[in-house]
């Protein structure tokens, strides 16, 4: 088990995914435990416990272990702490601790050299910088090798995709990693990816929600250790107090740039990104832009964004994204929740959406047609958009559709069409008149909430796959 486990929180929930995990099954409840302790004392079990630097981890875990692991089962604890290590065995045999001895100054610069130049002869030039590196992993073999092979990142594209993740994805899902920077740098992440946990510079853990499971990118624990600098902003160009003024052409000369957030808070200051003359445009290669809180009325006079994958805005003061149409193909995630003066969304059917969330946008009154990815998975979220009158057409594959208090009065026939749909929330549109006619043959719906649709009077046949039905 990996060092993922640090991040998780203790107690009741860290025991249910810890037994999930040994028993491989996909969703335990704690009334299933005891049944599943039975069944897992009559395998043989080997499981690792790695890098723990917390007792509470192994007493939440291991307390009972006597009434599920059987004499041939073993459990190995690796840890970076002797006392840890000491007092998870208690009172047993000091023979049970198996200290790593590091290795002689000669011994950890082959290891390094070889991880860091793959055998090839080390300029002179690196030496010294080597000989710092051994030192500071102080002949610990797994350092030196993880170290080793942060030094040999020499191809651009693997060292891109490392900056990347490191600067803007850790801890998030592969997946939507994967769409980013697959349109930042075509096809090959797949393969750099392994490259790069193959050097031990990634980690992947799989993480659940629910029973659906996914895989979370981390970097190396070792590495998350050294001080890496990137881009950041200084207090050059901060003007008053707490905040920070930008010129109308300061994305100008950043033509190669692809991946832009800003952030808005600054050890728990609130400082934000002023546009007080407006802007001319972002830079055309942007794939993903993330800016809470953005402070302008529009994404500038000459938006072209044609690469963009990500947009995420939540809380801005956006009151339109653009004139006219854009053919955003590659647009997947949009955020603007809670951006409260937005009056109209741009037409996107020509967007491959997966996840759109306009939550509490108070002033929207209509949406534009839509069109969603080929994905299972699609959501449209636009609860408590109190003002939306209209939903245009929707098509694709959309799973879920919240439109939860909003003034809607009926739904766009467009959506009987949408095979996928699996659950439908409609609570307190007390606008909704009437529900379309063929809604019982919407197949895959199983989820309908209706709950304070005070406004109708007549319900239609409803599909039979219904589970869950609210009319409260």
């Amino acid at each position: 088990m990996g060092h993922g486990w640090e991040h998780q929180k203790h107690g009741s929930d860290l025991v249910r995914q810890f037994f999930q995990r040994v028993s491989k099954e996909k969703n335990i409840d704690f009334e299933d435990l005891g049944s599943i302790k039975d069944r897992l004392y009559h395998k043989k079990l080997l499981i690792v416990l790695d890098d723990v630097d917390d007792l509470d981890v192994c007493n939440s875990l291991l307390e009972d272990r006597h009434a599920w692991l059987n004499s041939e089962s073993k459990v190995i604890i690796t840890s970076r702490d002797q006392q840890v290590i000491q007092n998870s065995i208690g009172d047993g045999d000091e023979k049970m601790i198996y200290r790593l001895d590091i290795l002689k100054e000669k011994k950890a610069l082959e290891l390094f050299y070889l991880h860091a130049f793959k055998g090839k002869a080390v300029n002179q030039n690196y030496k010294e910088l080597s000989e710092k590196f051994v030192d500071y992993a102080q002949g610990l073999p797994l350092a030196l090798k993880v170290l080793g092979s942060q030094l040999y990142l020499k191809k651009e594209k693997e060292k891109n995709i490392f900056l990347d993740i490191v600067g803007f994805f850790r801890g998030k899902n592969e997946n939507y990693v994967k769409d980013v920077l697959d349109a930042c740098y075509g096809s090959s992440y797949d393969i750099v990816i392994e490259v790069l946990v193959d050097k031990c510079l990634i980690t992947k853990s799989k993480d659940y929600f629910g029973e659906k499971s996914f895989i979370i990118l981390e970097m190396h624990d070792l590495l998350q250790e050294i001080e890496i600098k990137g881009i950041f902003i200084d207090d050059y160009g901060i003007q008053g107090e707490g905040e920070i003024k930008l010129d109308p052409l300061v994305f100008k000369k950043m033509s190669s740039l692809k991946l832009l957030e800003l952030s808005t808070n600054y050890y728990g200051q609130n400082i934000p990104f002023q546009l007080p003359h407006g802007l001319y445009s972002f830079p055309i290669k942007l794939r993903y832009l993330q800016w809470r809180g953005y402070p302008s009325k529009s994404l500038g006079s000459k938006f072209t964004l044609c690469n963009l994958v990500h947009l995420i805005m939540p809380s801005s003061q956006l009151e339109k994204l653009w004139d006219g149409f854009q053919g955003l193909k590659n647009l997947k995630h949009v955020n603007l929740r809670y951006s409260n003066k937005l009056t109209c969304l741009s037409n996107l059917s020509r967007a491959n959406l997966c996840h759109m969330d306009l939550g509490f946008c108070r002033s929207l009154v209509e949406l534009s047609p839509l069109r969603f990815h080929n994905v299972h998975d699609g959501k449209l979220d636009l609860v408590g958009c109190c003002n939306l009158r209209i939903v245009s057409e929707m098509f694709g594959n959309i799973k879920l559709i919240d439109l939860s208090s909003t003034k809607i009065e009926e739904l766009h026939s467009s959506i009987g069409s949408l095979k996928n749909l699996h659950e439908l929330n409609l609570s307190y549109c007390k606008h909704l008149k009437k529900l379309p006619i063929n809604i019982c043959y919407f197949e895959s719906l199983q989820v309908l909430h209706m709950s304070g649709c005070v406004s109708i009077d007549k319900f239609p046949e409803l599909p039979k796959n219904i589970k869950e039905l609210d009319l409260s």
